[in-house]
């Protein structure tokens, strides 16, 4: 293409030539195989906390959200990290031009740009009763498993929050990364000689956006051995264009050794007439667990009153089946 026939490359050139790469990621992802691997849905994924959790999140309707750094699973990114790293030394052994091994080598000096998250994450299991969960996050028993409808685990006020399955099959985890800098190298590399690129480094651009677009996959991924988890996850992510960074809905817990950072984002019910009357956005409770450590029928009668009040009706109530006491 003549050089006077060039689109001159500026801020918005650049920001809608990323838009047409999410859509171009986003049509892939239902047609390619590579990156179209099915995970296990479920029409209810339970939170696990402790009894005094369990009356705040529902007296304020708001789901708690904790920075991705602060999980108990502290070496969560340090494995898509890893997956990452492995996965472009495959690209570096194929045969690539000198311009896309130069994007590669920018990719891994810039990947430690994902541990610096603005996620905030709130975390589900697919099973209601699982003793690893009771243990790490309802209090050694003591505490209560609610069942949510993941059909309705969208609806915050203020906000936009990102429904994930995790992927756990480290095959699956790998294919997709390739894949994926397979994608934005090649779609880049297609309309490279239609752009003016004077006055901006072609490789640093692609390379950042192939970082950007792969911080947003590997919070889908953990190590293969919390497969048992079965984890869903709602992901609050602080960009400044979507979802701001709203003080009022920052928070600090300390867990004893940690300060820890999250997000309070109160729940809409999309069935919420907004009338003067309703008092309270009803998070979409399907069930509720009561722990293996708990006294099962004084718990489950002042849960039942405790439900009544805040307006909510037909909650199944059960015991946990597992034999696990203090």
């Amino acid at each position: 293409m003549e050089e006077n026939n060039k689109i001159k490359l500026n801020d918005s050139i650049w920001a809608n030539l990323e838009y047409q790469l999410a859509n171009h990621l986003l049509n892939e992802a239902f047609v390619n195989p590579n990156l179209n691997h099915k995970i296990e849905n479920s029409e209810i994924v339970y939170h696990y906390t402790t009894l005094e959790s369990f009356i705040s999140i529902l007296e304020s309707q708001s789901f708690y959200f904790t920075n991705l750094n602060y999980l108990n699973d502290r070496k969560e990114y340090d494995h898509g990290v890893d997956i990452i790293l492995d996965t472009l030394k495959l690209h570096t052994h194929n045969e690539v031009s000198e311009s896309k091994l130069k994007i590669l080598t920018y990719v891994e000096k810039n990947l430690e740009s994902v541990h610096k998250s603005t996620r905030y994450i709130a975390c589900f299991s697919k099973n209601g009763d699982l003793l690893s969960q009771w243990r790490s996050y309802g209090n050694q028993g003591k505490g209560i498993s609610v069942g949510f409808k993941t059909s309705d685990l969208e609806y915050f006020d203020g906000g936009f929050i990102n429904c994930m399955n995790i992927e756990y099959r480290e095959e699956f985890q790998r294919k997709i990364i390739y894949e994926i800098i397979k994608i934005i190298l090649d779609y880049f590399e297609n309309i490279k000689s239609s752009i003016d690129w004077i006055d901006y480094n072609y490789e640093l651009l692609v390379s950042k956006s192939i970082v950007q677009i792969l911080e947003e996959f590997i919070s889908n991924f953990k190590d293969p051995s919390f497969d048992e988890e079965k984890e869903f996850r709602l992901e609050y992510k602080i960009d400044e264009n979507i979802n701001e960074n709203d003080n009022s809905k920052l928070f600090f817990r300390s867990n004893g050794s940690l300060i820890i950072p999250f997000y309070k984002i109160e729940y809409v019910d999309k069935n919420d007439t907004h009338s003067i009357e309703s008092n309270y956005k009803k998070l979409p409770i399907e069930k509720i667990i009561i722990g293996p450590s708990l006294d099962y029928d004084l718990n489950k009668n002042s849960i039942e009153i405790f439900l009544s009040k805040l307006g909510y009706k037909n909650i199944e109530i059960i015991q946990s089946k597992i034999p696990y006491r203090i």
